[in-house]
């Protein structure tokens, strides 16, 4: 009777499978089950071509002592070990031509890798219970990847890398607490990176302590990255051309052990570091055109000291701020003004003082040789800057208007500076 059920549970397993992942019942798909209940050493599913659809199944596997990995398969369709609990050394899957699907609903640790690499057809991993990764915790290069779920995952030893997994929307890590710190293997660097993720757009680490680094590259889509408890990084952190990328919230983050550059993050409107106060080599902010918050209220840059011939003497750390058309200048506070500098009036009159919105508007726009800006408040200069940060043109406030007709035709950002105040409102400017 039991042999009939699980029979009968196979067949509506197989016709759900095929049907969800469109598998054609010409192809019916085979489950092939591996009985051992321990693995002692190495373990590898490689170079196998299965004659068709194939679920390679571990029912009563609990524990490798050594590797278990799957490579370079033609029709292994999916991977399932309902019971494995621990890899003493690592878990690979690399070039599986025709794998979906993996579960390892109770895998809590890997002592060494765990890495999903080239494999064309995956589209979901989930690891329920992985709390633990020895060394890289990576997905690369998995074009159709979908969904990774590791929301017990508190430790990996070396990395977390995801790169060149063009359909991965979000990545959660709400227990994430560790990425390096791991005695033996703190060596390793504990990079957080992501890169070239073209529709990720979203990265939450809610609780993450501990890093080596942060890299952030050519995200597309990316629009928030948050990390609010994290306080120390050991090496570098760089965050470039991530096109769509809005703020960035290391509220907590004091120190950064070498490098800090953020770069050429298009659409980047705020910056949060407020408490940072130590970058040991370069600290860089770079071309972030529409930046306009910036918190870096405890961090003193270094002063730039003169030889005789009044050339800069060599320092570290360097501290450059640039092309930034708003946030142009250090120290840079915005929640914070001196007492001596706030006058009653502006609590009457200044609206950004009380938090009402400026109302200012371009017309024509577009334009093609004189523009008029409309404002409720005075500005004391405008600024016009093409896309890559250059400053095109510096004009008066002039109630004639202003004269573009010798700016080429394009998208440029116009910053209104407002009468005596380091703050000034960004427009978008089209010139025909």
């Amino acid at each position: 009777m039991r042999k009939i059920t699980f029979l009968i549970l196979l067949h509506v397993c197989t016709f759900l499978y095929s049907h969800e992942n469109n598998v054609g019942f010409e192809n019916e798909i085979e489950v092939v089950e591996i009985k051992d209940e321990i693995i002692d050493g190495n373990e590898f599913y490689c170079e196998i071509n299965y004659s068709r659809p194939t679920i390679l199944v571990f029912p009563n596997l609990t524990s490798v002592k050594g590797t278990l990995a799957f490579c370079y398969t033609t029709n292994l369709v999916g991977i399932e070990a309902p019971l494995l609990e621990n890899v003493e050394v690592e878990l690979l899957m690399t070039k599986n031509e025709h794998l979906i699907d993996i579960s390892f609903p109770q895998l809590q640790k890997t002592t060494d890798y765990l890495v999903i690499t080239e494999n064309p057809s995956l589209k979901k991993a989930d690891f329920p219970l992985l709390e633990y990764v020895g060394a890289s915790f990576s997905f690369i290069d998995n074009p159709k990847l979908e969904s990774v779920k590791v929301p017990k995952l508190k430790t990996t030893c070396e990395r977390v890398s995801f790169q060149l997994n063009p359909s991965l929307v979000e990545l959660d890590f709400p227990s994430l607490t560790n990425i390096g710190n791991c005695g033996n293997n703190a060596e390793h660097g504990g990079e957080f990176e992501f890169s070239s993720n073209e529709s990720l757009n979203k990265i939450n680490a809610p609780i993450l302590e501990t890093a080596g680094g942060i890299n952030l590259y050519h995200n597309l889509k990316l629009e928030s990255f948050e990390t609010s408890n994290l306080v120390v990084i050991e090496t570098d952190i760089h965050i470039h051309n991530n096109a769509n990328l809005k703020e960035l919230k290391l509220q907590k983050l004091k120190s950064v052990g070498i490098d800090l550059h953020i770069s050429s993050n298009d659409s980047l409107k705020a910056i949060d570091l407020q408490n940072l106060s130590d970058v040991g080599v370069s600290f860089v902010i770079h071309a972030n055109y529409l930046l306009e918050y910036l918190n870096l209220c405890s961090y003193v840059p270094p002063v730039i000291q003169y030889d005789e011939n009044n050339i800069p003497i060599p320092s570290f750390p360097e501290f450059h701020l640039s092309n930034n058309p708003v946030i142009d200048q250090h120290p840079f506070c915005p929640d914070q003004k001196p007492e001596e500098e706030v006058e009653e009036e502006d609590f009457e009159d200044n609206p950004k003082v009380t938090g009402e919105s400026i109302r200012i508007s371009l017309h024509p726009n577009p334009a093609e040789d004189i523009v008029h800006i409309d404002s409720e408040i005075e500005f004391s200069k405008v600024e016009i800057y093409d896309l890559s940060g250059n400053l095109i043109k510096s004009l008066r406030p002039n109630s004639a208007g202003y004269d573009v007709s010798d700016i080429a035709a394009g998208m440029y950002i116009m910053i209104i500076y407002h009468k005596d105040s380091i703050y000034g409102t960004i427009e978008k400017l089209v010139i025909r």
